[in-house]
């Protein structure tokens, strides 16, 4: 959600590609999967964080489909505060109404724009290098309305080939709970997570990883922080595949501790990369396996990453790398 405004307009710079068809909606409707949870399972209520949020009024299960919309209104590209009135003027009275009545934490700009860059969700990944990269950003009626945490209980992920975005259950979410999403990259240090916060919302995060005592929040920053040098790292460690199993194996281990589970299904993607790059055929499955599994939770069954990784989970070898540095045993899952 790094959203760059020039002039008082919306940019997207980071992944400027064209659009493909069909990615525009008009409907502000969530198309409800057989989950059994619906809109009539969340409400929107004050927060404890602040302003309003959604809360579970069922039990959710982890792994559940909290919500799937399409969106509001999107955004590709450069946009001006007239482009932006333009889009929003051709919607429904209802949809302007969802629109208008989302949170606007920067009143200094035009209304609209402030709503966009206060509530916008990216069409992709942001990270570099992203297999499935940002195009634009979108506006959710009831996605938008989930507030933030470090250590969130819900994932979300935007289903490029069926335009609309998913909201996973990262664990087990209880009656009356918040739901939380992060806004910002999680395995950055507390300061630079607070500062962004501020810097964009007006507000300081105080969920339960940034307000623990110093020292847990000096050992936080420490596991966060490693587990974003190892996926910085891992790259660079192609033809070194025992060191790219130890640092996922890590990454792992310091994501459960700190109570995350976004990023295990794309490191546990690098690991069977690494296995079937040196032809380690029952690690390489075994890789690809957990990877499914994690990229479940995160993305749930649709999803292109889980397909992918069940795809290498049946066929190991139809990795373009396969056997690219000859036959070596890398290791697996701890």
């Amino acid at each position: 959600m790094r959203l760059k405004f020039e002039e008082h307009g919306l940019c997207v710079a980071e992944h400027g590609r064209p659009p493909a068809s069909g990615l525009f909606f008009s409907s502000s409707t969530p198309t409800l999967l057989e989950t059994g949870t619906n809109e009539s399972s969340l409400q929107n209520r004050p927060s404890t964080r602040q302003g309003f949020g959604l809360v579970a009024t069922q039990p959710i299960s982890r792994g559940t489909l909290v919500l799937e919309e399409r969106p509001l209104f999107t955004s590709i590209g450069f946009a001006s505060e007239s482009d932006l009135v333009r889009k929003l003027r051709a919607k429904s009275q209802i949809e302007q109404d969802a629109i208008n009545a989302l949170c606007n934490s920067h009143p200094q700009l035009p209304l609209l724009v402030g709503i966009v860059k206060t509530n916008a969700l990216p069409m992709g990944d942001t990270s570099a290098g992203a297999a499935n990269p940002a195009m634009g950003v979108a506006l959710f009626k009831l996605g938008c309305r989930i507030n933030h945490s470090c250590t969130p209980n819900v994932n979300h992920h935007w289903h490029q080939s069926r335009g609309v975005e998913t909201f996973f259950a990262t664990r087990q979410i209880q009656i009356g709970e918040e739901l939380s999403i992060y806004y910002y990259n999680p395995f950055s240090p507390r300061q630079e997570r607070q500062g962004y916060l501020l810097n964009t919302f007006g507000s300081k995060c105080e969920c339960e990883t940034c307000v623990l005592p110093p020292l847990d929040a000096a050992a936080s920053d420490v596991r966060r922080t490693a587990i974003q040098r190892a996926i910085d790292e891992i790259p660079r460690l192609t033809r070194s595949p025992e060191a790219i199993i130890k640092l996922v194996r890590q990454a792992f281990k310091n994501i459960d501790r700190e109570g995350l589970v976004v990023g295990k299904g794309s490191l546990a993607y690098d690991a069977y990369q690494a296995a079937a790059a040196w032809k380690d055929n029952k690690n390489a499955i075994k890789w690809a396996k957990l990877s499914a599994e994690c990229y479940l939770v995160e993305t749930g069954d649709k999803s292109a990453c889980y397909a992918m990784s069940r795809g290498y989970q049946a066929a190991p070898t139809s990795h373009r790398a396969y056997g690219m540095f000859g036959r070596r045993t890398v290791g697996g899952p701890e």
